[in-house]
């Protein structure tokens, strides 16, 4: 959304841009119009083009203004541009304030997260109540909301600039779906910085991105995570260390889709890599073993695990919807398998999953020159199932 200054500078360069029917001239519409007048039932017509163009009207705003924010972000990190957004996006919270009606039609603010993250770094992360004031006269000016994207940040200096605007989320009772997301590939979020707002409970919240990367490294520190999100409905898990278990309360009923994917970024040290890789050796299996009941989950992805087909059998009763699971780069540790004698296993495995349709078992070993699971692939035929995986000899 352009101020009305920008707008009128902009007009003649964006002119040529709209489709044809957007570049018609006054007069031409005039014209149109009068061309009626030979048709028989003139009035009729006239009356049926004005109540069409009121009707595309009343459908294009609606359409404008379901998200707002999508007008401002436009999938660009440029520090150059940052500080103009945030001017456009003033601009935008006080044309709502003059014309109240017009957030009545929003629905989404999917990129509210990018615009104050980066609004935050166009002011050296100074954020101050006013900007706070900003973004909360927008949630207000916008009563039929029911998404929201949010960026956990604090700020620095131990937290003194903090977007405080998240706490106004906690008395929004029209909130449906709350998405936290990782705005910035250089900025690594925890889920500490987003569990102290009581949400209320009916909100179903998206963790997107985030990375545990440092500070919570194993079972006893992990349960000491204030979490409790009862409608979290997809978590994407980018994990340095990766724990033995999750702690409890991360992962409610109501989750749809679980990734869990190492995560090696900025890690220069050959000694805490190799520290890394041999956490995900020794604990993929246990995490596998103390997922608890997912009555929901539909998608299921560990990335390079050291894996026991074994841990996924009992896994299966906890997830009886199913849809897809992705072991990529998995590899397996079976006595059976490790031999070459896997097939066996891997049908009890893909079998034990009743509404699967598509797996990814990952790193495959097999005797040499094979090159199939003949069991598991016709198992997987028989029943639709999108079968893949890598042959290791």
């Amino acid at each position: 959304m352009d101020s009305p200054t920008e707008s009128s500078v902009s007009h003649s360069e964006t002119e040529e841009d709209l489709p044809p029917i957007l570049r018609l001239s006054d007069g031409l519409l005039k014209e149109i119009a009068l061309c009626l007048e030979s048709s028989p039932t003139y009035t009729q017509d006239l009356l049926s083009l004005s109540l069409t163009c009121s009707q595309i009207g009343v459908v294009a705003i609606s359409a404008l203004w379901f998200d707002p924010t999508r007008h401002i972000y436009r999938g660009k990190y440029n520090p150059r541009i940052n500080k103009r957004n945030w001017t456009r996006f003033e601009a935008l919270v006080e044309r709502l304030k003059q014309c109240p009606t017009l957030g009545e039609a929003t629905r989404e603010l999917y990129f509210l997260a990018e615009i104050t993250f980066f609004g935050a770094q166009a002011f050296d992360f100074s954020w101050l109540p006013t900007h706070d004031e900003t973004v909360i006269a927008l949630l207000d000016a916008c009563p039929n909301l029911d998404t929201v994207a949010v960026t956990a940040w604090r700020g620095r200096q131990g937290g003194r600039h903090r977007f405080k605007w998240l706490d106004s989320l906690r008395d929004r009772d029209n909130l449906d779906r709350l998405v936290v997301k990782l705005v910035h590939p250089g900025l690594k979020p925890h889920l500490l910085s987003f569990v102290d707002p009581e949400l209320p409970p009916s909100v179903a919240v998206t963790f997107n991105g985030f990375e545990q990367s440092c500070d919570i490294q194993n079972l006893d520190d992990w349960s000491a995570v204030p979490f409790d999100c009862p409608n979290l409905e997809h978590l994407h898990l980018a994990l340095v260390s990766l724990p033995s278990a999750l702690p409890v309360g991360l992962l409610p009923n109501s989750l749809e889709s679980l990734v869990i994917v190492p995560s090696h970024l900025n890690i220069t040290s050959v000694k805490i890599k190799r520290l890394a890789f041999e956490d995900w050796a020794r604990n993929s299996t246990n995490l596998v073993l103390s997922l608890p009941l997912l009555p929901n989950l539909i998608k299921l992805r560990i990335a390079r695990g050291w894996l026991s087909t074994e841990a996924f059998l009992v896994f299966a009763s906890n997830a009886p919807k199913l849809e897809e699971l992705n072991l990529r780069r998995a590899e397996w540790y079976d006595e059976g398998v490790c031999e070459g004698n896997g097939d066996e296993s891997f049908l009890l495995l893909v079998a034990s999953f009743p509404l699967l349709q598509r797996v990814d078992l990952g790193n495959v070993p097999l005797r040499k020159k094979e090159r199939s699971l003949p069991l598991t692939e016709e198992y997987c035929h028989l029943n639709r199932i999108d079968l893949d995986f890598e042959v290791r000899n």
